[in-house]
């Protein structure tokens, strides 16, 4: 089972790199592996945001961003950040989770956040 996902987005005409935790293992575990994938899709910079959810639960450490120079991500950009419930970017993650929704029993959500995601929403 691959432990992380990854998918570029389009928000307001930038191109972002979404990383998914897919298991209760983080993406950062497997950095390497991480950074080889996100250049078979560009080999330009590019900024990236990691969606800790199936690995940290819905806390402040659920979502970080870095920065991708081509070949690496670049560990001194790294920090968690805070995205607005609001945001396109979390309603991105709901999609996504509803769609990946037999990856959440490799996680440690409650069962009531795996309803919620199963329905599509953000949270």
């Amino acid at each position: 089972m691959k432990r992380f996902d990854i998918k570029i987005i389009s928000i307001n005409k930038k191109d972002i790199c979404m990383i998914f935790s897919t298991t209760y293992l983080s993406p950062l575990k497997f950095i390497a592996e991480v950074e080889k994938e996100i250049s078979s899709f560009t080999n330009d910079g590019i900024e990236v945001i990691f969606d800790f959810f199936l690995s940290n639960g819905n806390t402040r450490e659920r979502y970080a961003k870095a920065y991708f120079n081509g070949v690496n991500i670049v560990r001194e950009s790294f920090e968690y950040t805070n995205i607005n419930k609001n945001d396109s970017l979390r309603s991105f993650s709901a999609e996504f989770y509803k769609d990946s929704i037999d990856k959440m029993d490799f996680s440690f959500l409650t069962s009531i956040q795996k309803k919620m995601i199963a329905k599509g929403i953000a949270i």
